[in-house]
């Protein structure tokens, strides 16, 4: 996105100056955590909402509410310092918006790809999705996350899980992967992988981002990279899963 002010020679029409007169908002507020994050919003109705533009490919984040909307309503908010303050769930999208952004972040400046088609398609993030959902997701247009109950804090807290789940994106577009038995688990495996990286690549750690949602699970992470048993998944193809549950078996 941009807003071109350009200086012209009346005479030859050569360009003499431009520059981009497109104006984003720092903001910042806290995550689920306790942590304070920055990221960039912009001007909305009676104040700011959670859209980046600022990158070359909008961020949006938008909020269902505690239902299974569809997208919900962008999250808003009359300060740019104090973003997501209610009960259920509180700082879930400061964390999700400020997480999309290091995915993004990531494929461009790693991978030199725009955005998850790689065409620069806007990242769009739903917090607060349903009533304590144990879950997040990728519905083929956007992510969204539930506030946890039984089994998770709020998930979009956790960067690794965003990296996994925007990755299922990318490989939707990059793969004919069906998401059933084999296949299905490569698909996994690949959001697995990326979302390592990309923990890593914001915070390199050796030890802490081989291991998956170690810092929403209640009761440990979701999965072990580097021993896959210990989070009792199987460590060779010996030891092959095969079930009809969960679409063949493609978490495990």
């Amino acid at each position: 996105p941009a807003i071109w002010v350009i200086t012209v020679d009346a005479q030859t029409g050569d360009i003499l100056h431009r520059y981009n007169n497109f104006q984003t908002i720092d903001a910042q507020g806290v995550g689920v955590l306790g942590d304070t994050k920055k990221f960039q919003v912009s001007n909305g109705a009676g104040g700011f909402v959670m859209q980046d533009a600022s990158l070359g490919v909008t961020l949006r984040t938008f909020s269902a509410k505690q239902k299974e909307a569809a997208r919900g309503t962008i999250v808003a908010s009359n300060s740019a310092t104090s973003w997501d303050t209610g009960t259920a769930g509180k700082g879930a999208a400061v964390d999700a918006h400020f997480n999309a952004g290091v995915v993004f972040d990531f494929y461009k400046k790693v991978l030199n790809r725009s955005a998850l088609d790689g065409k620069g398609t806007a990242m769009l993030s739903t917090v607060h999705y349903g009533q304590g959902m144990d879950n997040a997701f990728w519905d083929g247009q956007r992510m969204a996350y539930g506030d946890g109950s039984q089994l998770f804090k709020p998930l979009a807290q956790s960067l690794d899980v965003v990296g996994h789940e925007f990755t299922h994106g990318v490989t939707e577009n990059e793969s004919g992967l069906v998401y059933q038995t084999q296949s299905g688990a490569l698909n996994e495996s690949v959001s697995d992988i990326f979302g390592s990286i990309i923990e890593h690549y914001l915070t390199p750690d050796d030890a802490k981002n081989m291991v998956l949602g170690e810092d929403i699970g209640l009761s440990g992470p979701l999965r072990d990279m580097k021993n896959p048993g210990a989070g009792s998944q199987p460590a060779h193809m010996s030891k092959l899963v095969k079930t009809s549950q969960d679409n063949g078996g493609v978490h495990t």
